[in-house]
């Protein structure tokens, strides 16, 4: 599983901003991305991965992958940014 400190590429301010709620407010992430949601965030305009392939496409695989698909699983929500990709790409991670 690959791991990175650093936000990536696009998705950095949204990382950033994400994690300082997390941290400011002790909010779970499925609490953070339900209240995204409520506000009305494009989700699919947003990506967490550290290994992202063409277009984005998340690879499914690294820690931060698997942190925000269980964060939407918990808020009961589906994550659009995998939405029409199927399964994560093929020989990641």
């Amino acid at each position: 599983m690959k791991t990175n400190p650093i936000p990536t590429r696009y998705d950095e301010p949204e990382a950033e901003l994400i994690e300082k709620i997390h941290t400011a407010t002790g909010m779970p992430k499925a609490e953070i991305i339900r209240l995204g949601h409520s506000l009305g965030l494009d989700y699919g305009l947003t990506t967490s991965c550290y290994d992202p392939g063409p277009a984005g496409r998340p690879c499914g695989d690294c820690d931060s992958c698997r942190l925000r698909a269980a964060g939407f699983a918990a808020a009961g929500l589906i994550d659009p940014r995998v939405v029409g990709w199927g399964s994560p790409r093929a020989g990641s991670g």
